[in-house]
């Protein structure tokens, strides 16, 4: 029990990780800026760029969508 919760807290910590980085890269890409470590994103190309940011913000909220949600089988 308590492995099942701490696997559930690591993979929120991901998830809003994850969305965090994708929502202030998203931001300075549109202020002209960019994060140093996620730069390689920019080398895809303006609209691969944007893309996977938006993925990035995706993935965190169901990364944490799942993570949060208790499933019980009937």
């Amino acid at each position: 029990m308590y492995i099942c919760k701490m696997k559930n807290t690591i993979l929120t910590v991901v998830g809003f990780a994850l969305m965090i980085l994708g929502f202030l890269s998203l931001l300075l890409m549109g202020l002209g800026l960019r994060l140093s470590y996620l730069s390689f994103i920019d080398n895809l190309g303006n609209l691969a760029g944007f893309v996977v940011r938006l993925v990035m913000i995706m993935a965190g909220i169901i990364i944490i969508y799942m993570s949060r949600t208790s499933i019980k089988n009937s």
